[in-house]
């Protein structure tokens, strides 16, 4: 470092691009000469993010990441979870951008599952007009947990659209997340 006493100059030449830039154009660090260091904000820059772009480096962060997944495989619905209950208002704000900024996609997704599925979707609208006109009736709780609630119908085979049970929010999805 270099003596207090020295006078501070207004410039450097930055190592990396032989360029001489203003002092402030350099990355802060208090261990080197005139607290600075001797790479431009630029070149920092553009090193941080060429930093694990070769094909054999991605590759290797691929396999750690898919390691790391494997030994923890709710790691990342936990963390979306956190997200979300941070800041619940955000993330709804977000949902709606994205479902306005892609409206044209979602649309095409959904019709191509309804295909996919067709099946699953036509036991599901039996359900419906069974619902509706009176032949299913609705209970006021959940069969799995007894919670007064409207519970949803869930179809455990898909090739008996009227055999349904009724099913709360919550035990809907244990449900479905046990599958």
């Amino acid at each position: 470092m270099q003596a207090a006493s020295e006078e501070r100059p207004a410039v450097r030449k930055c190592r990396w691009c032989d360029e001489t830039k203003a002092l402030e154009e350099f990355k802060k660090a208090k261990n080197c000469d005139f607290g600075r260091t001797h790479m431009c904000l630029d070149c920092h820059n553009k090193q941080v993010r060429d930093r694990g772009r070769t094909p054999a480096q991605k590759e290797m962060r691929r396999l750690h990441l898919q390691k790391f997944l494997a030994k923890s495989p709710h790691y990342l619905r936990n963390m979306a979870r956190k997200y979300r209950d941070a800041d619940p208002e955000r993330f709804r704000e977000k949902e709606r951008r994205q479902g306005k900024n892609n409206r044209e996609r979602i649309n095409e997704l959904s019709k191509q599952s309804r295909i996919r599925n067709i099946g699953n979707v036509r036991a599901r609208e039996h359900a419906v007009y069974a619902r509706i006109s009176g032949r299913l009736v609705r209970p006021a709780a959940c069969e799995e947990c007894g919670a007064s609630c409207t519970p949803n119908a869930h179809h455990d085979d898909y090739s008996k659209p009227l055999a349904v049970r009724w099913l709360c929010t919550k035990c809907h999805g244990l449900v479905h997340r046990q599958q």
